[in-house]
């Protein structure tokens, strides 16, 4: 019994090994564009992605993406926020920045006037419909 565990398990280990191959790539999307961004956004904090997941939805972006400081705490500057539109679709991308990680946000998108207030005139947050 003591050696025909030890070589049982050798048996399966091989079978493993053996049968764990690399997946072959079954060939490019035709759907997507051949040159997609080369920059990771995040890191560049360019909203390249956004306008490239527009263009594979088959969306025109309607001007030029929105650039915002990302506020923690009313004071810190923890990033930016990146925002893109088509006709249709609207796109929020929070980036951090080093040593910074999102528990919570809150977004407000409409008309300035439509933002909730508290009653000292200051954006009431938690009254933001997307939390």
């Amino acid at each position: 019994m003591r050696i025909k565990l030890p070589i049982t398990l050798l048996f399966f280990l091989g079978l493993w090994l053996v049968a764990c191959e690399p997946e072959q790539a079954a060939g490019p999307d035709p759907t997507l564009d051949p040159d997609p961004p080369v920059e990771d956004p995040v890191t560049t904090g360019e909203p390249t992605d956004l306008i490239y997941l527009l263009q594979i939805m088959g969306e025109d972006p309607c001007g030029d993406p929105l650039k915002l400081d990302l506020i923690a705490a009313d004071t810190a500057l923890a990033g930016g926020i990146r925002v893109v539109n088509s006709d249709e679709y609207l796109f929020v991308n929070y980036l951090t920045n080093d040593g910074w990680q999102l528990e919570r946000t809150r977004l407000y998108a409409g008309p300035c006037a439509d933002v909730p207030l508290t009653g000292a005139g200051e954006p009431a947050i938690n009254q933001f419909p997307y939390q």
